[in-house]
């Protein structure tokens, strides 16, 4: 493990209220186990639940040697980033120092008061990734989608930051024990188990990464469907285009497939012509114009199927772009506009 025989600095980033201040105390705790000095100063913004969240760690051999409680510029030997966007701020980008500072940042992205702003934001994902390894520098910066693992391993998103603290420690970044960190995660006395086992998972996925994500990916459900046979396939289709239009136009269809089907059979060569025949004479006849959409609505099995998904009154609104009322767009493409329920006895 790194020495403390001089100052070693540690920087905690994170989201007020998600136990980023709990990981200074924990590291603070366990280098009073092993009786080592410590300080630790919390910063939090005007918004302390939700808003960004520093903990400067200071750790030394000797009290005596700690005169100041924040990691100074570029003094920082590790990050634990419990969130990329606070991680990437100027004010933490501003204590790593390239080719000192190794930093563990949690990849899982937030959303931030942005989004309420602008609905189209976008987590800023690569930019913040390049600027905290230009500031660490190349190889030292480990990006872990720890936001996801924990919560699917754990149940609850405040897994992550201990997740965080148990990565970074096997990663041998850590200046502590182990029996040190349990016993302080002990002190502390709040969800105990859940965080020990937040660190621990931290550490199996610092040592095998690859076996954790397939812990947190959902087995595929492998559904077997019997093919539906010609005479099927035909059958669905001659009563689509029966309510499509009627008995009549849908016996041309079957006609025109059953001469297709005898030729083929002469051939003894299988149905493969005789199937694509079937599926796509019926696309070409089951044309879906605006009277087939219309046609679609009205349906009362439409109506069933809303009913079965929702509770209560249901407000429909239909996005349409009829070509003697829709505007066009500069490509000459119609624009859609919102109708109303109305629309369902204009359909009619």
């Amino acid at each position: 493990i790194p020495s403390t025989a001089t100052p070693f600095g540690i920087l905690v980033t994170g989201i007020g209220g998600t136990g980023v201040v709990t990981v200074g105390q924990i590291l603070a705790m366990a280098a009073h186990v092993e009786n080592k000095g410590a300080l630790v100063l919390d910063m939090s913004g005007l918004a302390q639940k939700g808003g960004p969240v520093m903990s400067h760690v200071r750790l030394a051999d000797r009290q005596a040697d700690l005169h100041s409680t924040r990691v100074g510029t570029g003094n920082a030997d590790l990050v634990i980033g419990c969130d990329q966007i606070v991680t990437a701020s100027r004010d933490a980008l501003s204590r790593m120092g390239e080719g000192r500072t190794w930093a563990a940042v949690n990849a899982t992205g937030a959303t931030t008061a942005a989004f309420i702003r602008n609905p189209d934001w976008q987590f800023p994902a690569e930019g913040s990734r390049g600027a905290i390894v230009q500031a660490c520098g190349e190889g030292n910066v480990d990006f872990v989608d720890a936001g996801h693992i924990a919560t699917t391993l754990m149940g609850d998103a405040i897994a992550t930051n201990m997740f965080m603290l148990g990565y970074a420690f096997q990663k041998g970044h850590v200046p502590l024990q182990e029996a040190s960190i349990m016993k302080a995660i002990e002190l502390n006395g709040v969800s105990v188990g859940f965080n020990k086992a937040a660190f621990n998972w931290g550490r199996t996925a610092a040592h095998d990464l690859p076996s954790v994500l397939r812990l947190t990916t959902p087995a595929r459900v492998v559904e077997f469907k019997r093919t539906p046979s010609l005479d099927d396939l035909v059958k669905r289709r001659v009563e689509l285009l029966t309510a499509y239009q009627d008995a009549a136009y849908a016996q041309q269809y079957k006609a025109f497939v059953d001469q297709v089907r005898a030729a083929e059979d002469k051939l003894g060569k299988g149905t493969r012509l005789t199937e694509a025949v079937a599926r796509y004479l019926h696309k070409l006849m089951a044309y879906k114009d605006e009277y087939e959409v219309a046609r679609l609505y009205t349906d009362p099995a439409f109506m069933a199927k809303i009913d079965g998904m929702f509770e209560g009154d249901v407000t429909l609104k239909f996005h349409l772009a009829p070509p003697l009322l829709a505007k066009k767009d500069k490509d000459g493409h119609l624009v859609k506009q919102e109708f109303g329920p109305w629309m369902m006895k204009a359909f009619g």
